[in-house]
């Protein structure tokens, strides 16, 4: 539906934050409810997208591990993760009553299936003589997988399309009044016809909360948006390298863009 922007960068690897080391141990901490679990049907992490829509933030309430997808379906002896900008699927064995594992000996998640159509999921990862695990996810069953398009267009319904008045503006040709709409259209932006946010997370998603507009070529202006209020900040950003200049990340800076929605 939108072009992806590009950015060269070094592909690495980057294991999860919020992860704990623990010797090796039995894998699953009990939970003191069992029941008789129908290993199918689709379940959602329980932030996501809520939190996106409700802070208007993409990135700061979500967890950026795409080891944690945000829809897990299970077929009978399968799940298929959808996350951020990925998806895969692995086979899940059971490890007794409404507990179950799936990945492999190095990478591998655990579900606890819970009353209420819920279940809590970690991820384990193996070095050496010791595991690091995450902590619980909760996930809610929902009844179809949640598309990157569909919440971006949820997104520009509900967090972007309105009228804004130009507080400040040191960057863009524009008139006194932008318009953004709910089909990612700009009105008032010179040689710029329509805007552009990026709700994947992980390697594919680099900058915070990336916004740009752009002409028909999909070139633009780059920047990164915060919500305060009724007020939309977009900022510029930084490219950051490391000591020998390749790439390490980027920063945000200072406010390129101030405006007002008044309707």
């Amino acid at each position: 539906m939108k072009a992806k922007f590009l950015i060269p960068f070094t592909l690495m690897f980057v294991q999860c934050g919020n992860v704990k080391t623990h010797k090796e141990e039995s894998s699953v901490a009990q939970d003191t409810t069992t029941q008789e679990v129908n290993l199918t049907g689709i379940y959602q992490l329980d932030y996501y997208p809520d939190s996106i829509l409700y802070y208007r933030d993409i990135d700061k309430y979500s967890n950026g591990c795409t080891s944690y997808a945000y829809d897990v379906e299970f077929t009978k002896d399968s799940c298929q993760f959808t996350g951020w900008n990925e998806s895969f699927g692995v086979k899940v064995t059971s490890l007794g009553g409404n507990e179950f594992r799936a990945g492999d000996t190095l990478q591998y998640w655990e579900f606890i299936f819970l009353p209420d159509q819920k279940l809590k999921m970690r991820e384990n990862y193996k070095r050496k003589d010791s595991i690091e695990r995450s902590e619980y996810y909760l996930f809610h069953r929902v009844n179809k997988v949640l598309t990157q398009e569909e919440l971006e267009d949820r997104m520009a319904k509900e967090v972007f399309e309105g009228k804004y008045r130009v507080l400040f503006n040191d960057t863009l040709e524009c008139d006194s009044i932008i318009y953004l709409g709910k089909n990612y259209n700009v009105k008032g932006v010179k040689g710029r016809s329509k805007y552009y946010f990026e709700t994947e997370i992980d390697i594919d998603y680099p900058v915070p909360n990336y916004f740009a507009f752009r002409d028909t070529g999909n070139n633009g202006t780059e920047l990164s948006f915060s919500f305060s209020g009724d007020t939309l900040l977009l900022k510029k950003f930084d490219i950051l390298n490391d000591e020998e200049g390749d790439f390490s990340g980027f920063k945000v800076a200072d406010t390129k863009v101030k405006l007002l929605k008044v309707k």
